[in-house]
């Protein structure tokens, strides 16, 4: 037997086909379908660390300077969400050298800006902060972009940021249709407000187009029976009593975009003698999560200083008997009371003290109110206060569609003594479908805490 070891035999080479076919297949692995390596792809330069998501952004013209003079119908926004550049709303409403606005419709919607819809420095870009993202280079911007803002949103207490881009196109992508608020005006004075989750109308006083009179959370029930106002000013040594039916608001002029309704209104306030009191730039701007007015009013006369006679004026939201599960707190008194048409003990010895903010909620969602004012002199008046009264046998309160005041809770803000002047203010609103307790944080901290907002 030959114990001698066999032959060494060379491996079989592979037929040429396969060597190709396993070429192929590492390419394929190395490349991206464009042709580009995939290492190359564009990738987030920073991920987006905010975490706040109910802001409204408002960013001057003057952030856009690389856009300056460029059509607004030629832009965009994108932000990076998701691993690629998305499309997300947003509007860019244009104001005259003055600073007023370009309006839409009624009156003056005719005048055109001088840059005739170009963007400028005193324009304002209007989007919602949950529709930020993270931030990127030029390499992820979307094919045919022209020119382009990079816009930074930073949180002034963490740090916390996320981006946004504007970007000029010469054959711009279809626009979005998505439409986050709508206004609608009816030619009997109905106005109807339409938000995320939300509804709300003046149907039962058309004469006054912010009086809600019915206020709904999607698939719930109206809780709401009308806002309240009630002035009382003595001048000279005559006390005037105005009311809810002495208010004069129309609509004169507005904006509807697809991040926020603007409204330019007469708003006017019968004190004596053929005296108003006005606003000289009453609106209000409308969110898909809230309502500002922002006021200048004016005070015509100088109001009695007498400690003995108060003047003040009060702002409240009085709601509907029936509708159960309702609760009110503040930041005064944090610990919540049911809503039930009757002064409880705890309701009766309530923290009066002027709030930051009220909070009225169900299962459905949460109203949370604020009255803002910016004037030191009215701020320090040491009467202001808490309006609250929960008693469906209270007196009544004209005009109102059901009996009583049930949870009816608002501010009462002092006049006495004040001079004749301009007076600044802003009475906001936050409409939370869904609320839980601690919600409300977030919405306070919108002008509290608010974003800063810098473009690049």
């Amino acid at each position: 037997m030959d114990f001698r070891a066999a032959p060494r035999r060379r491996p079989a080479r592979p037929p040429a086909w396969l060597i190709v076919s396993f070429a192929a297949i590492a390419v394929a692995i190395t490349l991206s379908a464009d042709g580009s390596r995939a290492d190359d792809a564009p990738k987030a330069l920073a991920e987006r660390t905010l975490t706040r998501e109910a802001d409204r952004i408002v960013a001057s013209g003057a952030n856009l300077r690389a856009l300056h003079g460029t059509k607004i119908d030629k832009v965009r926004a994108f932000a990076w969400r998701d691993g690629g550049m998305k499309q997300i709303p947003f509007q860019i409403d244009e104001r005259h050298p003055d600073g007023s606005y370009v309006w839409q419709h009624g009156e003056g919607s005719k005048k055109q800006d001088v840059d005739r819809g170009a963007i400028d420095r005193n324009d304002e870009l209007c989007f919602m902060v949950k529709d930020s993202g993270a931030q990127v280079g030029h390499d992820a911007w979307p094919s045919g972009a022209k020119d382009g803002v990079e816009v930074e949103v930073r949180d002034p207490r963490s740090g916390d940021k996320a981006w946004i881009y504007l970007i000029a196109f010469d054959s711009p992508p279809a626009a979005l249709d998505t439409d986050y608020v709508d206004i609608t005006i009816h030619d009997d004075g109905k106005t109807d407000f339409r938000g995320d989750g939300w509804y709300a109308d003046n149907d039962k006083s058309p004469s006054s187009s912010f009086r809600t009179t019915n206020f709904y959370f999607d698939g719930g029930k109206n809780f709401v029976d009308a806002t309240q106002i009630r002035v009382i000013v003595n001048y000279l040594f005559v006390t005037v009593a105005r009311g809810t039916e002495d208010v004069r608001v129309k609509v004169k002029s507005w904006i509807d975009g697809p991040v926020r309704v603007v409204t330019l209104n007469s708003a006017e306030v019968h004190l004596i003698w053929g005296f108003y009191v006005s606003s000289s730039d009453s609106m209000c701007i409308v969110w898909s999560n809230g309502s500002e007015l922002p006021m200048t009013v004016d005070c015509p006369v100088n109001i009695d200083s007498g400690d003995d006679e108060p003047s003040y004026y009060s702002l409240y939201l009085d709601l509907k008997p029936g509708v159960g599960g309702l609760k009110f707190f503040n930041d005064k008194n944090l610990e919540p009371m049911p809503i039930d048409g009757k002064m409880g003990k705890a309701e009766r010895r309530l923290n009066r003290a002027y709030p930051s903010w009220n909070v009225v909620y169900g299962d459905e969602g949460a109203i949370v109110t604020r009255m803002l004012l910016y004037d030191k002199v009215v701020r320090d008046q040491p009467r202001n206060k808490l309006v609250y009264l929960d008693d469906d046998k209270a007196d009544p309160d004209p005009p109102e569609y059901y009996e009583g005041r049930r949870g009816a809770a608002g501010f009462q803000v002092d006049l006495t003594g004040l001079t004749t002047g301009g007076y600044k203010g802003r009475y906001i609103l936050h409409y939370i479908p869904g609320y839980e307790k601690g919600d409300e944080a977030e919405f306070v901290a919108i002008h509290d805490e608010p974003l800063r907002v810098v473009g690049r």
